[in-house]
């Protein structure tokens, strides 16, 4: 007879309350945050020039104003909102930013559930986003990296779900929030090519279950890639370079390999003459790589805090 689990690690029947608590908290705080700040940060300038600018002269002027302002969703965002509810642009911008915040949050929670996490784990979740102090360091600027955060917390809980379900409402749902997450930053666009890789490894998967699995959460890339390729080719005149930050993307794509190892041999030659004595420039390579871990191992403990280091290599 098998014995009962105990109680925090049988996942959660109800969670609203927590999600609706979390969220509540999360709203009053970046509305306080919002009412207590006085000068805006600078990449917020941007935004709210070109959502301005995109009433008065089109979207294609908009993406020209500012550099920020070349990946233009955020600002249509902030204008779109502002048109439908006649709220002054920083009014607005910062209304996006609570709800994403807010997003943010309850999926934090959700991903942790899906974890296995119970009643207990969740609250304690829930206090640990909303006390994070790393996270709310970055609640009074106005920037793309709220939308984008939600939306890629959002796919993981979802791929998390199709691991554990493989379904295609899953797979839809993970390329979609990806998608969004991309009109916010390039980078989504990264995680929406790789992940879907991921698959071929996993042991649970049968052959055949990583075939489709590959395609299913390829579904999402396949339909924009399509879309774009027709849309330029209807629309000759239109070119990458006019896409914002469409044509970084496609180069990095096709180049991120060669980049990266010319970058780290012109760090490593840097490293090994204005850090390490003659005698030992022969490990250069070797001796800067540790340091990027090293490095790397102390940015993730800052991130974390040492607290929640220790509960994650607890968990581990």
């Amino acid at each position: 007879m098998n014995k009962a689990l105990p109680s925090d690690t049988v996942k959660v029947s109800n969670p609203l309350a927590i999600y609706s608590f979390a969220a509540i908290i999360s709203l009053l705080l970046s509305g306080w945050i919002a009412y207590r700040e006085i000068l805006i940060n600078p990449d917020a300038i941007c935004y709210l020039q070109s959502a301005a600018v995109i009433g008065a002269g089109g979207l294609r002027k908009a993406m020209n104003l500012c550099a920020q302002a070349q990946w233009p969703f955020y600002s249509v965002l902030i204008f779109s909102l502002g048109m439908l509810t006649h709220l002054p642009l920083l009014v607005s911008a910062y209304i996006w930013d609570a709800l994403f915040t807010a997003l943010s949050v309850v999926t934090f929670i959700a991903i942790v559930r899906q974890l296995g996490g119970g009643r207990r784990v969740l609250w304690l979740a829930a206090f640990v986003i909303l006390m994070a102090h790393q996270f709310n360091s970055i609640r009074q600027y106005l920037i793309r990296d709220h939308g984008f955060l939600a939306f890629y917390l959002l796919s993981l809980n979802l791929l998390l779900r199709y691991v554990a379900t493989p379904r295609w409402t899953y797979a839809f749902g993970w390329g979609l929030s990806l998608l969004f997450a991309t009109l916010f930053r390039i980078e989504g666009a990264v995680f929406l090519v790789l992940l879907p890789w991921l698959c071929w490894f996993l042991p649970s998967f049968t052959a055949w279950q990583r075939v489709k699995g590959f395609l299913q959460l390829n579904i999402i890339s396949l339909a924009a890639g399509l879309a774009v390729f027709g849309w330029l080719i209807f629309h000759p005149e239109i070119s990458l370079a006019s896409l914002g930050r469409m044509q970084d993307l496609v180069f990095q794509l096709f180049h991120a390999g060669g980049m990266v190892w010319q970058r780290f041999q012109i760090s490593a030659n840097a490293f090994a003459h204005s850090v390490l004595a003659p005698e030992s420039m022969a490990d250069a390579g070797l001796v800067f790589s540790l340091s990027v871990i090293m490095w790397y191992v102390v940015r993730v403990l800052t991130n974390l805090s040492l607290i929640c280091s220790g509960l994650v290599i607890y968990a581990l």
